[in-house]
């Protein structure tokens, strides 16, 4: 950050930057010593306590065991859960009669037919 010219060079880290520096150290100082207090008027309630003995991993599979019921109940699916089978078959589309292992792919292959338009071979 340059300074204006007109300051002196003894006030060189600019002046309004040391000071703008200053206002954010205090401002989480003061953070720092709210979350300091909460946590200790928690502490004399017994919250932070019963908080402790639960721990991340608690509050973590309660959240996932909650997801889980939602996905089970909707999507049309007659509420039934989902298995892998069931999703697959979705997303691959089932197979038209007369597709072989292959799949249609393979079949147009077998065919010599391709895809899409073919760009005009060059003269070269």
């Amino acid at each position: 950050m340059l300074c204006s010219s007109t300051r002196p060079q003894s006030l060189l880290p600019c002046y309004g930057a040391r000071k703008e520096g200053q206002r954010k150290e205090k401002e989480g100082k003061r953070r720092e010593e709210k979350r300091e207090k909460r946590r200790k008027e928690e502490e004399k309630k017994g919250k932070g306590k019963e908080r402790e003995g639960e721990g991340e991993e608690g509050k973590r599979k309660e959240k996932e065991g909650n997801r889980g019921e939602k996905r089970k109940r909707g999507r049309g699916e007659g509420g039934r859960e989902r298995d892998g089978e069931v999703r697959e078959e979705k997303r691959r589309g089932k197979k038209k009669e007369g597709e072989g292992e292959k799949g249609r792919r393979g079949k147009r292959r077998e065919e010599g037919k391709k895809k899409g338009r073919q760009k005009e071979k060059s003269l070269s």
